[in-house]
């Protein structure tokens, strides 16, 4: 028939038994976190497990060498550094990056996001960001740099997502202009 009062008590107290449960396990796990994070922060240069994680994507592609020679001609299919519109203002202070995203036969790759991580040197400091491709296969994209104490900013692009597979470029260093 109806459940009785003593039902109605065990399923009640079965709620509250597990929920008091999962709010010690949260509680526990923000507390750590907040500490860690604590850490992170109070830091300088911050210590590599509070660094972003590398990116990778599947959508990449790499073209292993065929030969030892040394070579300043980029690969197939790869996006390369416009190193005469990448520049460092020391004025304003403000980096400018340029990549050409072309494919193998040299046709503009549109909308490939590309990560770039920039690391200010002499400190070590990282940080992260990011720019999507025109429709020439153009990336491009600035940066405030808060320091003045840098000598040299080392650019990296550490992931390029995209629909056509592209290969990184290698590290773009800006030395102090």
């Amino acid at each position: 028939m109806g459940a009785t009062l003593v039902e109605y008590a065990l399923v009640l107290s079965l709620l509250v038994v597990g929920g008091l449960g999962a709010a010690a396990y949260l509680t526990t796990g923000a507390r750590n976190e907040v500490a860690n994070q604590a850490d992170c922060i109070s830091s300088r240069p911050p210590p590599t497990n509070c660094q972003i994680p590398v990116v990778s994507t599947t959508t990449s592609t790499s073209i292993a060498p065929t030969s030892s020679s040394s070579s300043t001609t980029p690969p197939p299919g790869a996006a390369t550094w416009d190193t005469a519109a990448s520049t460092w203002n020391r004025t304003t202070n403000v980096v400018t990056v340029r990549m050409d995203v072309r494919t193998a036969g040299g046709v503009a790759v549109p909308e490939a996001t590309i990560t770039l991580r920039y690391t200010v040197v002499p400190s070590g400091r990282t940080f992260y960001g990011t720019c999507i491709s025109d429709t020439a296969g153009t990336c491009a994209t600035t940066w405030n740099v808060p320091f003045t104490d840098a000598t040299q900013i080392r650019i990296d692009a550490v992931s390029i997502s995209s629909t056509t597979p592209v290969t990184l470029p290698t590290t773009l260093t800006l030395p102090l202009p």
